[in-house]
């Protein structure tokens, strides 16, 4: 008889963990389906499920083990389990670390998916942040998938999250002309650019002397919308400043080269 009540309690135990299986990964489901970025938290809900319900059999086979009196095989299952555990611990490091980072950009949100960043050397569109790596859809026209340790591991840029984006011009002018004046026209100039997202930041400095220039940067903001959008500001900007310096015989100096033909 007590054989068979052990058995019998043994299966209502299976019974109970069974429904629990069933119920518990449901239940976050919906729970998940209920927040309005339900899509972005798919991964994670995913990860939850299985470690629940691995936990959730290892509870039932405990118990179960314990009723019919089989502690000796317990005991025996855990040594197996450290050793084994130990084994898959090294083995799936990289997974383990992967699906961590995946729940800090899930929490933490350092960018979304269609916005464009800077990540691994690859610059494009964020297309999916998954539980083991983000997706990005490179100016190269690839798919490219960086781990996501790899993203926390190294610094990385979201260039949409300001809405703008500083361009950078770098020239140089000749030693003849007045650099007061040069100052002048490529502020108005660059001002005056149709793209320009704050006129009042525009920004301008003399940085060295060259061999035959004196070199300076503009700085300028526009609204950022893509790649393109970037290097059209940056292109625009520099014909914009060639044409206003011809206007008023600015010189954009070059490098002269001197052949000695003599010899």
């Amino acid at each position: 008889n007590t054989v068979v009540e052990r058995i019998l309690i043994a299966a209502g135990v299976f019974l109970l963990f069974y429904t629990l299986s069933k119920i518990l990964p449901k239940a976050i489901s919906r729970a998940v389906y209920k927040m309005p970025d339900y899509k972005n938290l798919e991964g994670t809900a995913g990860v939850l499920k299985a470690v629940i319900r691995f936990v959730n059999w290892v509870l039932a086979a405990i118990i179960i083990l314990d009723v019919l009196g089989l502690e000796s095989v317990f005991t025996k299952v855990i040594a197996s389990a450290g050793i084994v555990g130990i084994i898959a611990g090294f083995a799936l490091k990289d997974v383990s670390s992967n699906g961590f980072a995946g729940l800090l950009l899930k929490a933490q949100r350092p960018f979304e998916v269609g916005d464009w960043v800077k990540i691994a050397g690859y610059t494009g569109v964020v297309r999916e942040i998954c539980t083991g790596t983000v997706g990005i859809d490179t100016i190269c026209g690839q798919i490219a998938y960086v781990p996501n340790q790899n993203v926390y591991n190294n610094a990385f840029e979201n260039l949409t999250r300001f809405g703008h984006f500083r361009v950078i011009v770098e020239m140089g002018i000749s030693y003849g002309d007045d650099l007061a004046k040069v100052e002048r026209v490529a502020l108005e100039t660059l001002r005056n650019l149709p793209m320009i997202d704050k006129p009042e930041d525009v920004d301008f400095y003399f940085v060295n002397v060259g061999s035959c220039t004196y070199n300076f940067n503009a700085r300028y903001y526009v609204k950022f919308i893509d790649q393109k959008s970037m290097l059209r500001a940056q292109s625009e900007g520099i014909k914009a400043l060639k044409k206003a310096f011809e206007e008023e015989d600015i010189c954009v100096s070059y490098n002269v080269i001197t052949l000695d033909f003599s010899g």
